[in-house]
């Protein structure tokens, strides 16, 4: 933990210390269960097992859940709020196990059944990294096919033009702050200190579900406000992901068998290679459809064999044209994404030219596992605009079962194709020294962490390591305003 966290959880601590904060609290610890908690009692936590509470102030949900049958473990990063619970249980004639403990600091392995955390608690953890660790000691913490559930609030963004959206823009461009990051002088309505303490905004469910999904684990939402942290996806999804993978590999073996008849190439992109070479059991990785890549002389050829096979064109003929890509549907409502180029979008031909030099490097039926690599962070950023939890955990599996991977050429690659700072995006811990100045990285987390196309649109931008690739993307994108219409003959040809 660094200078400024420290002394950020310092302040936390002597806030919850004061005594008006411990008498608030102890007077609402007599009103049992909130709603997220009976919500969970009636599902998740059906069966009664051993819940380590995190953040629990007097004691109200460590103390209701022991009345249940639960045993409970509960801690706190102020020692006056763990007296006064323990006081309080013997009240109630509980027995509860209370510590004073900084939750970062966390050493239990495979000991607890459910971890329940107190409203507030996640957003007064200082930075990201900060609470990643939490979540992934925590899972250490419980035992196999155990959960997490946090309930995370969200705020209302800041108007564009104003003081909390330049104070923030200013932290930030001088201290190690993030785009959210705030303080707020009232903790409860009993508050008399003036004393700021830390606070974290997230502005949307997009924006949560992206940050606990980089813990590398399985996240799910299971109310507004309410979520779900676990090792293992629900069995119920693992078995119905397994199901549909079957069939879209199925598919994708029929296809290939067609393709190499006819004598086309095919190489086989992001689901289909990660889920059926990476991953350990298919079923931990759900598919949507099946990427392919062909050379685009086939791509005539290639759309009559899938027609013949029972798909249907789904994509525009304008698409077809002028795009990089075309959709196909079969009656089972399989879809098959044709690629002929890896740029990505239109706007990108000319500034994204990785194709040729794929398909040189490209090993059998797939990419080359660098380039591969480089795939996945591109569509992750520029595309899922790092919103998807399948594009975060595919670069990690990628990473974690491919030591040998050469991260001096991949960074070349990047360096080469003006992309490094969409590998910083993807992948910041493995490549912290491609992020972009500290100015355009306060606009690009900011676009990131919205969630409207003009916002992602600038993103998608800015994100190039040039300001003449970025100049490139953004005038290419009006250009079709004003393109002329081809018919539709002509297209079909294309």
């Amino acid at each position: 933990m660094d200078r400024e966290a420290k002394t950020i959880v310092r302040v936390l601590k002597n806030k919850y210390q004061d005594k008006n904060e411990v008498s608030f609290f102890r007077d609402e610890a007599s009103l049992g269960l909130d709603e997220f908690e009976k919500f969970l009692l009636t599902g998740p936590m059906s069966s009664a097992g051993y819940v380590l509470d995190i953040g629990c102030g007097v004691g109200r949900e460590a103390i209701a859940l022991a009345k249940l049958g639960f045993k409970v473990k509960a801690v706190d990063i102020a020692p006056a709020m763990i007296e006064a619970a323990k006081e309080k249980a013997q009240e109630e004639g509980v027995a509860v196990d209370f510590e004073v403990l900084d939750v970062t600091e966390l050493e239990y392995k495979n000991t607890f059944d459910y971890c329940i955390f107190s409203s507030g608690v996640y957003n007064s953890i200082p930075s990201k990294k900060l609470r990643l660790l939490m979540i992934f000691r925590l899972i250490g913490s419980l035992k196999p096919k155990s959960k997490i559930f946090l309930p995370i609030g969200m705020s209302r963004h800041p108007k564009i033009i104003s003081r909390s959206r330049w104070v923030d823009f200013m932290r930030r461009l001088f201290y190690q702050f993030e785009y959210g990051d705030t303080f707020i002088k009232q903790v409860s309505l009993n508050t008399k200190s003036k004393t700021p303490v830390f606070f974290h905004n997230f502005y949307s469910f997009s924006q949560i579900e992206k940050e606990l999904s980089e813990s590398g684990f399985y996240v799910r939402k299971l109310l507004p406000g309410l979520w779900q942290v676990s090792k293992e996806p629900d069995e119920e999804v693992r078995f119905l992901t397994s199901q549909k993978n079957a069939l879209l590999l199925d598919t994708f073996q029929k296809i290939k068998k067609e393709f190499s008849l006819s004598g086309i190439g095919l190489w086989g992109l992001k689901g289909i290679y990660m889920t059926f070479n990476e991953y350990p059991d298919p079923s931990y990785r759900p598919m949507v459809d099946i990427d392919i890549l062909i050379k685009k002389s086939s791509v005539a050829q290639a759309a009559e064999i899938l027609v013949n096979l029972g798909f249907k064109e789904i994509s525009s003929l304008t698409q077809r044209s002028y795009g990089c890509d075309a959709t196909f549907m079969d009656e089972r409502k399989l879809y098959v994404d044709l690629h002929w180029d890896l740029c990505q979008y239109e706007r990108f031909k000319g500034v994204i030219n990785i194709t040729d030099d794929f398909l040189k490097r490209a090993e059998g039926n797939y990419l080359a596992k660098e380039d591969h690599l480089l795939y996945i962070a591109l569509h992750y950023a520029l595309i899922d605009g790092l919103k998807s939890d399948n594009g975060r955990r595919d670069l990690e599996i990628l990473v974690k079962n491919n030591p040998d991977l050469n991260f001096k050429e991949i960074l070349l690659r990047a360096k080469n194709y003006g992309i490094r700072q969409v590998l910083y995006y993807a992948l910041p811990d493995k490549f912290r020294s491609c992020r972009p100045g500290p100015a355009k990285r306060c606009i690009l987390d900011f676009l990131l962490s919205r969630d409207y196309f003009w916002a992602r649109f600038l993103a998608q931008v800015l994100i190039f390591d040039w300001p003449n690739d970025s100049l490139k993307v953004f005038f290419k994108s009006f250009k079709k305003f004003f393109r002329p219409k081809r018919s539709k003959k002509m297209s079909m040809l294309l």
